[in-house]
């Protein structure tokens, strides 16, 4: 099964050791496919940062268990990205740049 995770629950699942963290650890351990986004992941980090800085382990340690998809061009200032490790933060760079790409080229088609 695929799960999207929001930041909600990111912020809940590292912040704490309770109800949710335990049902994240449920569909991990039963091998499910666990989504997150970049712009959700940069949400939960930006709140843990203010409200919880002591789980900023626990939600990097969770994101290695996670699939992370880009987040669309403009949703999210990329400086906030840079802690992604290396090979997520390579496939960020790359999704950004073409629907950055894309997003210009409809501009310019539906200028014209």
């Amino acid at each position: 099964m695929r799960v999207f995770l929001d930041a909600n629950i990111l912020f809940s699942a590292a912040k704490s050791d309770g109800a949710v963290r335990a049902l994240v650890r449920m569909l991990l351990d039963r091998r499910d496919q666990c989504w997150v986004d970049a712009y959700g992941v940069a949400q939960a980090r930006r709140n843990l940062v203010t409200k919880g800085p002591q789980a900023i382990q626990v939600l990097d340690a969770l994101l290695c268990h996670l699939q992370i998809a880009p987040a669309l061009a403009g949703a999210v200032d990329p400086v906030e990205l840079e802690w992604l490790p290396p090979f997520a933060w390579a496939a960020m760079r790359s999704s950004l740049a073409i629907a950055s790409t894309s997003a210009a080229r409809t501009d310019k088609t539906s200028a014209a």
